[in-house]
């Protein structure tokens, strides 16, 4: 079954009388969810997985995790498999509820709350703030050229708590990595299509750096637990970019400003831009 076939599968099963819409636009994620539904006041995100393009990678659920803090309060988090993969349930920490839809059979999707919210679902809540206060820090030092961060940041940075023990090391043609901090340098030449393509990608890998996502549920929860004790702080990533192309394009800051909300603070060479 095809990415595009399970979509329609999920919003075909859902509950009566409610409304959804698939890949859903949203101003702070360059990513989210497949399918976002309502269904009597409660609000539910899907991510659909299947074998080629599964949910449960580091990379994917930096996604999730960047919805989590994107979405309103209270969403219910629905990792959707075409079929049932070994080893999922452990790589699913950041969901809400597994569901399984067989090719022949209709399936009911859960919507709204799932049981008991989990102790994954505290840890995500007391980062909610750090998070967002970062996000209001990097889109500050983007508006206004040679603004210096002002957020208290005592001691070391998540990023460099998980390079220390090692769980992860970001690789890439324009990344550069110094104590904890990204930086994203600028091409030579680029089209506006592979920037934002680019902003993804380097977004989703700080999220996982920051979180320390590949190291699992494990990794996820020191990270919450060194944090809520004052032992840690989310870092500022840093890109410097070209100046954006003119476009006609509705919202065509928001891959900048989708960056900010993921701890990066762009530095555009061309200061005439008004963000």
């Amino acid at each position: 079954m095809s990415r595009r076939e399970l979509v329609r599968r999920v919003q075909e099963s859902l509950p009566k009388g409610s409304d959804s819409v698939a890949y859903p636009d949203h101003p702070l994620l360059l990513g989210g969810p497949d399918v976002l539904a309502s269904t009597s006041g409660t609000l539910t995100a899907y991510f659909v997985s299947t074998p080629r393009s599964p949910q449960t990678t580091p990379q994917a659920l930096a996604n999730v995790m960047l919805s989590r803090f994107a979405l309103p309060r209270g969403t219910t988090f629905v990792l959707v498999l075409e079929e049932a993969v070994s080893g999922v349930q452990e790589k699913s920490f950041l969901f809400d509820g597994v569901v399984i839809i067989r090719r022949r059979r209709r399936t009911a999707l859960p919507s709204g709350p799932i049981g008991s919210r989990s102790g994954v679902w505290d840890a995500v809540e007391e980062l909610r703030g750090p998070h967002h206060e970062r996000y209001s820090e990097a889109w500050a030092l983007t508006r206004e050229r040679g603004r210096h961060p002002s957020r208290p940041t005592p001691g070391r940075s998540s990023a460099e708590y998980g390079l220390a023990r090692g769980i992860y090391r970001p690789r890439g043609r324009y990344t550069d990595l110094d104590n904890g901090h990204m930086y994203v340098r600028s091409p030579q030449r680029e089209s506006r299509g592979s920037l934002t393509q680019r902003l993804k990608e380097a977004s989703m890998t700080a999220a996982r750096l920051d979180y320390c996502l590949d190291a699992g549920v494990e990794g996820f929860s020191e990270v919450e637990a060194n944090m809520r004790t004052h032992g840690l702080h989310l870092a500022l990533h840093y890109n410097r970019l070209p100046a954006l192309p003119g476009t006609r394009a509705f919202d065509a800051l928001k891959p900048i400003r989708a960056a900010a909300f993921a701890g990066f603070a762009t530095d555009l060479e061309d200061q005439s831009v008004v963000i």
